[in-house]
């Protein structure tokens, strides 16, 4: 019925497999250019031969040459075979559904996402929800779901390559659809963050990190929170541990996000970050996240015990200033402080990539940052200890 509503010559085609494949091969057909079409039937009929306008016309043609043909002694033996009987109205049923099944393989097959302008147009055109009826809910995409699935359904209809096809594109164009409702937005940083000391003693030395969660935003929960170092071995912050919901074996209960705004940093705990005691100050970081990324970290400078030893090397030797952001600033390059606080984001990383190398490592080693690698190397470093 289908391949007779669309004018497809099915004369050769006597069993239900070679009909199936006949459909098939018509429905791959009208998905190519009409240009590639109208030059296969060129090819095929000749330059004088028929010129069709549209691609169902040169789907038909071609599909009409690559028909089987059968010898006139096979046909009466296929005639000869028994066929089952179906009732009208079982096959009026059947036909309606491969019908409708059929229309909307023909819909969605030629829809192309690049020829969208984001994967969201493209699925909400799948689900035939596009515009103007573009829903504002997940509830409009989970009807058109079910009614797509409906009609397709192996059980109801005839299965071919287009059916499945069309079946995985709507599963496809439904997560897409729904992922685009969740408006979920990384969350701010966290606030008030400070320290207290608990043990000021070398090789014990531990500090008491706190802080306020950051302000309450309904699409951007907080569901962890992460605690980084900045460790002079690697000039970048190293993550120390993840604060998630969880059971506390302590407490015998479960403790929430909201209750997550403490952390101890213990020396006996960070002993594979020897380099990280061995400053006059600890640069620590905060951070809240969630499935949509993570917030600026609330960073602190943790002060060292004075009695920690340490000996300053011969280019350290000299005092050291100290700016109002709390960074140190360079001897070598009184001003170097200052310019790097007028600028900020891509201005401030142009603005050091045309410094020379000298007054960033002077810069560094105020910090007992390393000072190895090329300039953009130490360009990054000073990028991470600013904060970008």
């Amino acid at each position: 019925a289908l391949l007779e509503e669309h004018g497809v010559n099915f004369a050769g085609c006597l069993e239900k497999s070679e009909l199936r494949e006949l459909w098939d091969c018509f429905l791959e057909l009208c998905q190519k250019p009409l240009a590639s079409l109208q030059a296969q039937v060129s090819q095929l009929a000749g330059p004088s031969g028929p010129r069709f306008p549209d691609v169902p016309s040169c789907a038909r043609f071609l599909v009409a040459k690559r028909a089987p043909r059968r010898q006139p002694e096979q046909a009466d033996e296929a005639e000869a075979r028994p066929r089952p009987v179906a009732t009208p109205r079982v096959a009026e049923v059947a036909s309606s559904r491969d019908r409708e099944a059929q229309e909307e393989v023909l819909r969605i097959l030629p829809l192309r996402r690049e020829d969208f302008r984001s994967p969201a147009d493209w699925g909400f055109a799948v689900l035939g929800l596009g515009a103007p009826q573009v829903p504002d809910n997940a509830a409009a995409v989970q009807r058109s779901y079910r009614n797509l699935m409906r009609k397709l359904h192996p059980d109801k209809v005839l299965a071919t390559d287009g059916v499945e096809r069309s079946i995985q594109l709507i599963r496809e164009a439904k997560d897409i659809c729904e992922k685009s409702f969740s408006r979920i937005e990384p969350p701010m940083a966290p606030q008030s963050l400070r320290y207290e000391v608990l043990d000021s003693k070398v090789g014990h030395r531990r500090y008491q990190l706190r802080w306020l969660p950051p302000p309450v935003q309904d699409a951007a929960p907080v569901c962890r929170y992460l605690v980084s170092a900045l460790d002079p071995a690697y000039g970048k912050p190293l993550t120390i541990t993840v604060l998630e919901p969880d059971y506390s074996e302590e407490l015998r209960r479960f403790v929430t996000t909201e209750e997550l705004t403490s952390f101890v940093l213990a020396e006996t705990d960070l002993k594979k970050m020897p380099s990280l005691w061995k400053q006059p100050t600890a640069t620590v970081h905060v951070a809240a996240a969630n499935e949509a990324g993570q917030s600026r970290p609330a960073k602190l400078e943790i002060r060292l015990a004075p009695s920690m030893a340490w000996s300053p090397s011969s280019s350290d030797s000299e005092s050291t200033a100290t700016s109002s952001s709390g960074l140190p600033r360079s001897p070598q390059s009184p001003d170097f402080e200052e310019e790097i606080q007028k600028r900020s984001g891509p201005e401030l990383r142009r603005w050091l990539q045309k410094q020379l190398k000298a007054p960033l490592v002077a810069w560094l080693k105020t910090l007992r940052l390393p000072t190895s690698g090329t300039k953009e190397d130490l360009v990054e470093r000073v990028l991470d200890v600013i904060g970008m």
